[in-house]
């Protein structure tokens, strides 16, 4: 059986996704009352629009919606930080801010990012200094590391792309804006077919969600990464 295959333009919740795919998919009944403790196709609807949606999330690791802003103190002592408490995916590296506390941003200045890859032949031989922070790298731990032990207290700013986040609560809303959520619907009904081994369905949906990711990139991704691929 084909699915509805409307496009609405509404804010969806996690348990109205679930209800839109469980609709168009023809499922039997008024859709779960609840992402949890279901059975059958409502159990398996609320994890394939959850798959759906940390896919899409995890097709490019730079969408605008996942995009984020953090700031914390450096201090004395510590040379290694984790400014966004283990929810950043990508850093956007070139736009690192620094300045010392009690002078306030009038002195803010640009940190100097440098590769992993050749950190340790310039900033690891020997103590490192006791000043304000120049350069800084990415740890494989995805920690932030200076090049020297702050003298004082400083300010850093910078930006941060998120990882993937899922759908828990039946609240729970997709950050992405909602002109889009309809690209989470298709490519969940994309799941389902294949589990019914539903070809026409399976087509259909291909179709539409290629269709929506396309938008969705064109809109969410910065201008030289467009053209991710829709499909896995």
């Amino acid at each position: 059986r084909l699915p509805v295959l409307c496009s609405w333009l509404i804010v969806m919740t996690f348990l109205e996704l679930c209800q839109r795919v469980a609709r168009e998919a023809g499922v039997a009944g008024d859709g779960p009352q609840s992402v949890v403790n279901q059975m059958g196709d409502y159990a398996r609807i609320p994890m394939w629009v959850n798959d759906a949606w940390i896919d899409i999330q995890s097709r490019s690791p730079m969408w605008n919606f996942l995009w984020s802003e953090f700031r914390f103190q450096a201090v004395k002592d510590y040379r290694d930080y984790d400014p966004t408490e283990t929810t950043a995916n990508e850093w956007d590296v070139n736009n690192f801010l620094i300045y010392k506390t009690s002078d306030g941003e009038r002195q803010e200045g640009n940190l100097v990012y440098v590769p992993y890859s050749d950190w340790y032949a310039r900033f690891e031989r020997g103590e490192p200094d006791v000043r304000m922070p120049l350069h800084f790298t990415i740890l494989p731990n995805n920690l932030v590391r200076f090049d020297s032990f702050p003298d004082t207290t400083y300010t850093v700013n910078g930006a941060y792309w998120k990882k993937p986040v899922p759908l828990v609560n039946d609240d729970d809303v997709p950050a992405v804006n909602e002109q889009h959520h309809s690209a989470i619907v298709y490519l969940a009904l994309m799941y389902y077919a294949t589990y019914e081994e539903a070809g026409d369905v399976l087509a259909l949906s291909e179709k539409l969600y290629n269709k929506h990711f396309t938008r969705l990139c064109n809109q969410e991704l910065p201008r030289a990464m467009i053209g991710a691929e829709p499909l896995a």
